[in-house]
């Protein structure tokens, strides 16, 4: 809030001295344009304080370096959760605002899903560290997402109100992220504690981004499966290629230069900053043209509006 005041008073007075002065509407419009890094600068200084810095953390693992052990018997059985997502999940169907090309899922249905539920029971039951190392990155993934929308699910039974945006279910004391979203080997858990602590702060792998879904209409698109520990890589590269081929979401090409996803403006340290995403980001991207302005680095960059509303079908 503070930082969209002091935005808006910066935005005020260029107003005021362009009225006063006569400029035309299209010289106003540069002039605000020349505020966004300012403006970014600003956003990020205040999502810094919600979102841990990870990247100087030592020891965080890689997936390349932890192959899962065929010879090991894999402890957790995610079918339960894959077949409620191949039911309830409408790829590309949903245009929300300017994102469009959205995966919407059927809330309702997935309220009454008994094995939507077994799921949550299954979470709660099992110990995450008896799980191998690449099988507990596919688990919390997996945990993310379904807790995130159970934390949806149950608020809405409770308040018997749909809600248009996670965001709602943010009170004056506890937002969102930090409620308890559900249970994972009996204890309370948050979305904060899944995204942070068991993720980010122990996997040094950006593409993690693309899979993990807030619900929202500008988040990467949901995946209509459960990630799987025999095919997550290819799971994860594929929820980045499918981000990078959204115009209205993950990135654009415009006459000013590059439109991106916010999340990389928000974590882009995990992603190694602006020097690291130029170099990551062109493998998961089909468009030459976009590709090269990516691979070149030398272009301005501007973030894409973030739409909250919830991906509801």
């Amino acid at each position: 809030m503070i930082l969209r005041l002091v935005i808006s008073f910066l935005l005020i007075g260029v107003t005021a001295a362009f009225a006063g002065q006569g400029f035309a509407r299209g010289a106003f419009s540069k002039a605000t344009d020349l505020f966004k890094p300012v403006y970014y600068y600003l956003e990020l200084q205040v999502s810094a304080q919600s979102i841990p810095n990870v990247a100087s953390i030592a020891g965080r693992k890689k997936l390349s370096d932890h192959p899962v052990d065929k010879a090991k018997k894999l402890l957790f059985d995610h079918s339960k959760w894959d077949a409620v997502l191949k039911r309830h999940v409408k790829v590309g169907t949903g245009t929300i605002g300017d994102v469009s090309c959205i995966n919407m899922l059927d809330y309702a249905g997935v309220t009454t899903d008994a094995d939507f539920q077994t799921y949550l029971t299954q979470l709660e039951e099992v110990d995450p560290a008896t799980l191998q190392p690449a099988e507990q990155l596919a688990f919390w993934m997996n945990a993310y997402n379904a807790l995130c929308i159970n934390i949806i699910v149950q608020h809405e039974k409770k308040s018997d109100v749909k809600i248009g945006s996670i965001n709602e279910i943010t009170t004056d004391k506890n937002p969102v992220w930090g409620q308890v979203a559900g249970k994972v080997g009996g204890q309370d858990i948050s979305l904060n504690d899944i995204e942070h602590e068991k993720l980010r702060k122990e996997w040094d792998e950006p593409m993690l981004h693309a899979c993990i879904v807030c619900a929202s209409a500008s988040c990467p698109n949901i995946r209509p499966e459960a990630f799987v520990v025999s095919k997550q890589k290819e799971q994860m590269e594929d929820q980045m290629r499918d981000w990078m081929k959204n115009d209205s979401k993950g990135i654009k090409l415009t006459k000013k230069g590059l439109e991106l996803s916010r999340i990389f403006l928000w974590f882009g340290a995990d992603f190694g900053k602006w020097d690291g995403i130029k170099e990551f980001l062109p493998q998961f991207i089909d468009d030459e043209m976009v590709q090269k302005k990516v691979a070149e680095g030398s272009v301005t960059v501007r973030y894409f509006e973030y739409g909250w509303q919830i991906n509801r079908a």
